[in-house]
């Protein structure tokens, strides 16, 4: 299976071989992440948050109102899921 942009920019970040700017985007991606109970992201929106934080023209303020504005998909009323009470996050700017 291929790695997506935003899989291997978190896979440098882990390693600690991201540039100090998207390193303090990433890590405001995560505290939102985690205030928020975010389980995931679409790949859609992963795809937007890997251009965002990769532009070193947007703030981390930004990715953190970003990740903030996330919408939910609930998925739990869909029979052939199954996942109770599990929501995947996405981006309107992404659709």
């Amino acid at each position: 299976m291929k790695t997506s942009n935003f899989e291997h920019l978190i896979q440098l970040y882990v390693a600690r071989e991201t540039p100090r700017g998207q390193t303090t985007k990433i890590e405001t991606m995560l505290e939102v992440i985690k205030e928020r109970d975010i389980h995931w992201i679409s790949d859609e929106t992963e795809e937007l948050l890997f251009r965002k934080i990769k532009d070193s023209k947007i703030a981390p303020a930004e990715i953190g109102r970003f990740v903030k504005g996330l919408c939910k998909l609930r998925v739990s009323d869909v029979e052939w899921m199954k996942f109770k009470g599990m929501y995947i996050y996405f981006s309107r700017e992404a659709y």
